[in-house]
């Protein structure tokens, strides 16, 4: 997996306005022996995580719909895991 300290950022041009948008790398993470990215907009302006899969030294979009879906889920597993850790967290510094 590559090194999560380098910080990227890519420009991605939305298809219908044409408008360019730039995103910065949140986190890869690794499914079935592939590797995707997740990348969060520079702006906040919206909350949406756009995630690529990794092909060498490019970045692609999935365009398989279970290849999708079995990304998305692995990202919603990983979220639920840290939300459980911070709450056992919570109640041992309550003791």
């Amino acid at each position: 997996m590559k090194d999560e300290a380098e910080e990227i950022i890519i420009t991605l041009t939305n298809e219908e306005t044409g408008e360019d948008k730039e995103y910065y790398l949140l986190e890869y993470l690794e499914v079935e022996g592939k590797e995707y990215a997740v990348f969060l907009p520079e702006d906040k302006e919206d909350e949406f995580a756009v995630v690529l899969k990794v092909e060498g030294d490019d970045f692609v979009d999935i365009e398989d719909e279970d290849e999708f879906k079995k990304v998305i889920k692995e990202l919603e597993d990983q979220e639920l895991s840290l939300d459980d850790e911070s709450e056992d967290d919570e109640e041992s510094s309550e003791d």
